[in-house]
């Protein structure tokens, strides 16, 4: 089929050949637009080789007109099939992929410039292709929260392993650790989305991120780290682990000063007391839970409760 395939595309016009050799690294949808950044040429040109191609082969399906925010339109259209696409695009050179896929990703970046979230997945998948190492990690990570988001937590997962496998290759060691930490921190999140609790998986990545968090040295940072850690140790009834992370919440807490941490604190060790029969140590930090400036305090104070509002993003 292979065979065939590169027979029938060897019969078609050379300026054919090369767009739709383009076309193949945009991906199975592609526009106009996209092509033509990555071609590096005039836009006309490469539409009216798209068009022929969709008219007069079965390599392309027009799919009419795509409208981008910075008022760019342009036609739009579909490889016939994911073979068609492949075979176009083991013709193509390293160096060929490595540069179209960089100027389509920044082309496309500059068109969402204002929102990228509706292609954060696209661009990710183009960066990485395209070898731009600190823009790959920062859209892995941020299709990584938007699929978590929507409750796609393999995609998620898959994302940030693929973060993580290219972080040695980002230049700064000083970026590498908050990278790490941020990327550790959304994948013990989407492990427990997707697995629970009680894999060690979600454990492991909470405990690289309070490593991390430790060395960068930002309390802020580091106590939702913690958080995560805590409960974890209370859903799996691991107490006394839990009472001691609660210490250490309250003592960064008290630190930043901030409610709502001190609310996640004493809310941790009144949960923690009460399951342990310390019923009067817990109704003490239930109380002053409930007396500090912040709605946090009327939250029920239950593990899930608490471990789906640090999940969410405490700050």
């Amino acid at each position: 089929m292979r065979q065939l395939l590169n027979k029938q595309i060897d019969q078609l016009p050379e300026t054919v050949q090369e767009v739709l050799k383009v076309a193949s690294v945009a991906g199975m949808q592609f526009t106009t637009a996209m092509v033509a950044s990555g071609a590096e040429a005039e836009t006309g040109l490469i539409d009216d080789a798209l068009t022929w191609a969709a008219s007069k082969s079965y390599f392309l399906q027009a799919q009419g007109i795509e409208s981008w925010p910075d008022s760019t339109v342009s036609g739009a259209y579909q490889f016939g099939h994911a073979l068609y696409r492949q075979v176009l695009y083991d013709r193509l050179s390293a160096e060929q992929c490595v540069k179209w896929h960089r100027l389509m990703a920044e082309r496309l970046e500059r068109a969402y410039i204002d929102d990228v979230e509706p292609v954060v997945g696209l661009l990710a998948y183009h960066f990485v292709q395209g070898r731009d190492v600190p823009r790959a990690l920062q859209y892995l990570h941020r299709a990584s929260l938007k699929a978590l988001g929507r409750y796609a937590a393999n995609e998620s997962i898959a994302h940030l392993n693929a973060a993580l496998e290219l972080l040695p290759a980002l230049p700064s060691e000083q970026n590498r650790v908050q990278m790490e930490y941020d990327l550790q921190v959304t994948l013990g999140k989407a492990i427990i989305s997707r697995r629970g609790v009680r894999v060690p998986e979600a454990l492991a990545a909470y405990e690289r991120a309070y490593q991390l968090g430790v060395a960068i040295g930002d309390v802020e940072q580091l106590f939702p780290t913690l958080v995560g850690l805590e409960n974890i140790a209370c859903i799996q009834a691991k107490f006394q682990q839990s009472q001691h992370l609660g210490g250490q919440l309250l003592n960064y807490a008290q630190m930043t000063g901030n409610p709502l941490h001190l609310a996640h604190a004493y809310g941790a060790l009144s949960l923690n007391h009460s399951m342990q029969g310390h019923i009067l140590v817990a109704n003490h930090y239930a109380q002053v839970c409930q007396r500090l400036p912040t709605t946090c305090g009327a939250i029920p104070l239950t593990p899930s409760t608490r471990f789906s509002f640090v999940s969410a993003g405490m700050p």
